[in-house]
């Protein structure tokens, strides 16, 4: 079995090795790259954008099946790709996907306050839900876990968008402030519609655990009164309740 990484966990230089263990002699590469980063995928130093199809159903990604041989190779591109490398003998297989690009945070909560990316807040604080996304989408379905129904959202287009690494990121933002009354962590779970028409559907999940808090208390105490001059000592009893 092998997973498939999603398009926003793509990579832009992989090593990945075919083995020739067991026998294995039929060796190859998968790759999936948007339509942006073909002209400059390259295999083991030599550009194979020749070999690239356009993906019939999802017309702004183009698809390789790369023939290689035993041993260790080396892929880039100036656009992130995802690639699955197999192989497969007489008696024995293997396949394995390259692995997934984790820096780019998909769903955000933005303090309504301090307008910084969180990853926790407090009880009755607001806060503005976005995602990040290197495709365009549809439709929305925010589920906070706020003990509301879920927010079904459509977009026309994307609310904003910035370049990270020679990609376009799409930025969509729930039209509504959330805050939360149970201290606790709440999984957020954000279903986005990819617009792919094939048979594998078109939802692509994301989750997003989001710890809320009591709000810290704040108490002091403070000495005896004293003489004139004399230092008063305070000493702090606040309760950061986890925060």
């Amino acid at each position: 079995m092998i997973f498939l990484n999603p398009i926003d966990q793509v990579l832009k230089k992989i090593t990945m090795y075919s083995t020739s263990a067991f026998n294995i002699s039929d060796h190859y590469i998968n790759v999936t790259i948007s339509n942006q980063g073909v002209s400059s995928f390259m295999l083991d130093g030599v550009n194979v954008s020749g070999k690239f199809k356009t993906v019939p159903s999802v017309l702004d990604y183009s698809y390789a099946k790369l023939k290689v041989t035993a041993g260790t190779h080396n892929l880039s591109s100036d656009i992130g790709y995802n690639a699955i490398a197999y192989g497969f003998g007489p008696f024995e297989s293997y396949g394995y996907a390259a692995g997934a690009n984790l820096d780019l945070q998909s769903v955000e909560a933005i303090s309504a306050v301090s307008k910084l990316s969180e990853n926790a807040g407090c009880v009755g604080e607001s806060f503005n839900f976005k995602v990040n996304l290197e495709y365009q989408t549809s439709k929305i379905i925010w589920n906070l876990d706020d003990g509301l129904p879920p927010t079904e959202q459509t977009f026309n287009a994307p609310d904003s968008t910035y370049i990270k690494d020679n990609q376009t990121i799409y930025v969509y933002r729930l039209n509504k402030e959330t805050t939360y009354d149970e201290a606790k962590s709440h999984k957020v779970n954000v279903a986005i519609t990819t617009n792919f028409d094939n048979q594998c559907g078109g939802t692509e999940i994301k989750e997003f655990d989001f710890d809320i808090y009591n709000p810290p208390k704040a108490k002091f105490s403070v000495s005896n009164a004293a003489c004139l001059n004399e230092p008063i000592t305070f000493a702090d009893l606040s309760e950061g309740n986890g925060r």
